[in-house]
């Protein structure tokens, strides 16, 4: 995509790069942070995310999309991208482009 919420999200404001003049490096940015901006930001559509996570007693990925209600993870946050713990989160992906992954 090539709107200004997706630009914001995934690059322009990336850290400026050192003196010696190497180009700028990129900010990692942690799971919650690639969330918040998916559910905050008007120019994207926090349906077409889906975030991709290890469940806690099986071994498969399991996923949802980002605007999932929180119905099995204890906690007051509403939404299921949000109360699921960070490190359990593995890649998140708009539509089936990968935009987020942990490595």
């Amino acid at each position: 995509p090539t709107t200004e919420g997706h630009r914001r999200l995934f690059g322009e404001d990336d850290e400026p790069g050192g003196a010696d003049g190497q180009p700028p490096r990129a900010r990692l940015r942690t799971a919650l942070e690639c969330v918040q901006r998916v559910l905050w930001d008007p120019g994207l559509t926090p349906s077409e995310f889906t975030v991709h996570y290890r469940d806690r007693f099986d071994t498969r990925v399991c996923s949802f999309p980002m605007d999932a209600p929180n119905d099995s993870i204890r906690g007051p946050e509403r939404l299921r991208a949000l109360a699921l713990p960070q490190h359990r989160i593995l890649y998140i992906k708009y539509r089936r482009r990968l935009v987020w992954h942990r490595q």
